[in-house]
């Protein structure tokens, strides 16, 4: 099996645009922030670090460890320049200090599960805490009643037939985990004193937002001394994600107000829960608080905010943060083999293209052959036809939330751009009279000879008249040198004609660059490109199902059937004088139809049966139609009808021959 060499690929993730509301007192936000661009009054902070997540604060609120661009850092609570942590190609996520600042534990799949492991706080001494052949999720590290720092956990190790996670422990020097106690929840984090442990029950996902229902989150309350259990919050939607406020009080999220997850805190036995930020429309992603809950770093959007309430004018800060940029962080070189989601052969066989991460790469049919990336768009490509002769690719992209059909086309390949450096910088030939006179100029040739010249210079020109001008060239040397017959005697022979190079479908296989253009774009969301064999004409579906036809030398369109059902197929005939296709009517039986593809006549039913049929494809000489349908036991079989009527005239013996 040929195995597709990797491919170069963005990683880096676009800098989103971000929003600082206002905290629940009142009071104005005051941060260091720049305004969005049309965006008046809206803030974000800046920096380079465009999507720091997970954040987690030191003991003494100093410092604050987050995510980014898989691995972690840390950056002083007022932001700043941040220093790496980990370098893994596995993703490092949550993460949470010992509560004397020793040890940073955290999340990573460099396993392949999510297991737990510790650090040092410069990102030394790296071990492994657990040891799990299923993913756990880090809820906090503390101190057990006997003052011993344990690290808290959820997972699925128990096979439970009720589908909920259950909370359990294991020492910071790691070891056989435990079950923290016999409730469902997770997300479990020791209070200061070690004697209570909060954690969170419900299912409900805290994507699906204003969720009001029977599996809501709440935060419950274990009390390891008595062995009891007390709601902490019976809020109709998600409270969950709890931190402990000193040992009295507990903070967490909470959707009650603005239906935005926000920061609140709730006392012991208290009677109501205290918001302490007031964000609209965004929630409040993740957070993370001191010991005693008055320093807080927060993550909302694509930013990261610190509150310190010890501050009489506390609210929130966005963090602005600054990393050293790195190259590997930028890019990646992926092994596409295993990524291809569709594949189109070229007619004449030397090539492929194919779709990976939604871009559209070509390669040649032979081994070894190099891998070259046609696309490179934010929108998804798909759709993959070739033109008849090899020449063109038509493919679907998907940009501005429209569909529209594109072309790619060779510019340049390998074999021309090396026969360009060699004609231009080769200095043994005399100069023809042509550029003499300064044809050579016109032609796009260079005045000095060749010399001083540059290969990238050459290969990133892609001038097309430089290109025919060496063509001409080596015609004309062909032209001088050619001898004739066996005998030596000399005549006037000319060297036979190969046509346009630029129709040479082989050129694919050693293309370098492409031209990419715009065929139908009409923000009507047309796609599904597919040409007639004989490449006069262009079908494409169009919004929910219109079947279209596009002279390819007019630019003319027509409306060949109008529909509704996006899942409409269509085949050509060899002969590009019919189309068949499958389509659903409004009781959402499907049947197969017959229409000439220039319009002419209205499209006939050729299946007409209650159950579906679809599928259908031409034989070559397009007198018999085949046709999958489920109208037997209504199970899928192939049936065939014939469109020739002289056909059904034949004797059995004479129709299968």
């Amino acid at each position: 099996m040929t195995r597709w060499p990797s491919i170069r690929v963005a990683r880096r993730l676009s800098v989103l645009a971000g929003a600082i509301a206002f905290l629940s007192s009142g009071l104005a936000v005051t941060a260091v922030a720049s305004a969005v661009p049309g965006s008046p009054g809206v803030l974000r902070a800046e920096g380079n670090v465009d999507l720091p997540r997970f954040p987690s604060i030191s003991p003494d609120g100093e410092t604050v460890v987050f995510s980014w661009r898989g691995d972690l850092w840390k950056v002083p609570f007022g932001g700043g320049t941040a220093t790496r942590l980990t370098s893994h190609p596995g993703r490092d996520h949550d993460s949470a200090w010992t509560p004397d600042g020793s040890t940073i534990v955290f999340e990573s799949d460099r396993d392949g599960t999510t297991n737990l492991w510790g650090m040092a706080p410069d990102g030394t001494g790296l071990r492994r805490i657990t040891d799990l052949d299923t993913s756990v999720a880090l809820g906090g590290v503390g101190l057990d009643p006997d003052g011993g720092v344990v690290v808290g956990f959820t997972g699925y190790l128990e096979g439970d037939l009720y589908r909920s996670p259950r909370p359990y422990e294991v020492p910071i020097e790691g070891g056989e985990p435990r079950r923290l106690h016999d409730a469902f929840g997770g997300l479990n984090v020791r209070s200061p004193d070690g004697t209570r442990a909060a954690f969170e029950r419900g299912n409900a996902k805290w994507e699906r937002r204003h969720y009001r229902g029977d599996d809501r989150r709440n935060v419950w309350i274990h009390d390891g001394v008595a062995d009891t259990f007390s709601a902490l919050t019976d809020w109709e939607g998600n409270d969950g994600k709890p931190r402990w406020s000193g040992d009295d009080a507990v903070l967490f999220l909470s959707d009650r107000i603005n239906s935005t997850q926000n920061i609140h805190r709730q006392a012991l036995g208290g009677e109501a829960a205290e918001a302490i930020t007031d964000f609209e429309d965004i929630d409040v992603a993740g957070f993370d608080a001191t010991s005693d809950g008055r320093k807080i770093v927060l993550h909302r959007w694509d930013s990261l905010f610190t509150i310190d309430l010890d501050d009489p004018n506390a609210v929130p800060r966005p963090m602005v943060i600054t990393a050293p940029e790195d190259a590997l962080d930028s890019e990646e070189n992926l092994d596409i083999s295993r990524r291809i989601t569709e594949a189109a052969l070229n007619p004449d066989g030397e090539s492929i293209a194919v779709i990976a991460y939604g871009e559209i790469v070509i390669r040649g049919t032979a081994d070894d052959a190099p891998s070259r990336r046609v696309t490179e768009t934010h929108g998804r490509e798909g759709d993959l036809a070739w033109s008849p002769d090899g020449t063109t690719l038509y493919f679907t992209t998907m940009q501005g939330g429209n569909a529209s059909v594109m072309t790619a086309t060779v510019a340049r390949t390998r074999e021309e751009i090396k026969k360009d450096y060699v004609d231009r910088t080769d200095s043994s030939e005399p100069e023809s009279d042509a550029e003499a006179d300064g044809e050579g100029e016109e032609a796009g040739e260079p005045t000095d000879g060749g010399e001083n010249l540059d290969p990238a210079d050459v290969a990133d020109e892609g001038n097309e008249n430089v290109a025919e001008a060496a063509d001409e060239e080596k015609g004309e040397e062909e032209s001088s040198t050619e001898s004739a017959g066996e005998d030596g005697a000399e005549d006037d022979a000319t060297p036979e004609d190969d046509g346009d190079p630029l129709l040479d479908p082989a050129r694919w296989a050693d293309a370098v660059s492409f031209q990419i253009s715009p065929l139908i774009q009409t923000g009507t969301n047309d796609h599904r490109p597919s040409p007639s064999p004989d490449g006069m004409t262009l079908g494409f579906i169009r919004g929910l199902g219109d079947l279209m036809m596009f002279n390819l030398a007019t630019g003319e369109e027509t409306l060949l059937r109008a529909g509704w059902d996006r899942g409409i197929e269509f085949e050509w005939s060899l002969d590009s004088k019919w189309i068949v296709f499958d389509q659903a009517d409004m009781n959402f039986n499907q049947d197969v139809f017959i229409v000439p593809s220039d319009g002419s006549a209205a499209p006939i039913n050729i299946s007409r049966h209650p159950d579906n049929d679809g599928g259908a494809r031409f034989s070559a000489d397009a007198k018999v139609l085949a046709f999958s349908s489920e109208r037997d036991s209504e199970e899928y079989d192939v049936w065939y009808v014939f469109l020739d009527r002289a056909l059904e005239k034949l004797a059995k013996p004479e129709l299968e021959k």
